[in-house]
């Protein structure tokens, strides 16, 4: 039986209102991925063993596990895309009528891969950055670690624009880009503006339009994405590469 706190609960992995079967486009990336996972348990159990009982470090390890790491957490984010199991909160969707549902779905299906596509150039531009970097212990261009967010936000794109074209009726798909087209002209419009209210933009972006996402049902990683992308290029001069820089970083 249900109870007023489970309406309210953000969804798991096994609970995920829609989740869907994996395709078959991505059963590759699905072997990868878990080929990844074996390979990481498997670079930190070794370097835990030669670290502490044979007192023989392998300085390597802890690179090829970052590398393995980030690659496996790109291609999990494409399954997870693909299976429509990112966390995200359903609650207020159920608020709206039934007949506006499908729209709201696909308005933040939409959301999520308008981020995608502003943050896939300055990517490769950080690939080609981190090409001229060698790494430490392997001695090999960080360039191989970091083309996995790239890969990974190309296998999300792929996927999502998929799905839309395979389940949203292209009523919706028109008015969902004609409300994102008008969402970023405005915001452009509006970037003197927004440029002279200095702190106030993270009440307004990272808050403000990161609730507002979340209210739609976009997954929540691609909420705070959105506020942010909007919040550098409607208010800061920032280079989006920035960004990608960060996302490396957090997940290294």
């Amino acid at each position: 039986m249900a109870t007023a706190g489970d309406e309210f609960a953000i969804e798991t992995q096994s609970e995920v209102v829609g989740a869907r079967a994996g395709s078959l486009l991505m059963r590759p990336v699905e072997v990868v991925a878990a080929i990844l996972l074996v390979l990481i348990v498997g670079l930190l159990l070794a370097g835990v063993f030669t670290r502490y009982v044979l007192h023989m470090p392998v300085v390597w390890i802890d690179e090829a596990a970052s590398i393995s790491f980030l690659w496996f957490a790109m291609l999990g984010s494409a399954i997870a895309i693909d299976r429509n199991e990112h966390l995200r909160l359903t609650v207020f969707i159920n608020m709206f009528p039934a007949r506006w549902r499908g729209l709201i779905e696909t308005l933040a299906t939409l959301l999520a891969i308008t981020a995608l596509a502003a943050l896939l150039m300055p990517a490769v531009d950080y690939v080609r950055e981190e090409s001229w970097v060698t790494s430490a212990a392997l001695k090999i261009p960080v360039s191989y670690r970091v083309s996995a967010i790239v890969v990974g936000i190309v296998l999300m794109l792929v996927v999502a624009l998929a799905h839309v074209w395979r389940t949203a009726a292209r009523q919706e798909i028109v008015v969902s880009v004609v409300i994102i087209a008008a969402l970023v002209g405005l915001g452009f419009l509006m970037s003197p503006v927004l440029m002279g209210l200095g702190y106030f933009n993270i009440l307004i972006f990272l808050v403000g339009v990161a609730a507002f996402c979340l209210v739609l049902g976009v997954p929540i990683a691609f909420c705070f994405a959105v506020g942010t992308i909007g919040f550098l290029a409607f208010t800061t001069h920032v280079p989006m590469i920035v960004m990608i820089g960060r996302m490396d970083e957090g997940m290294s």
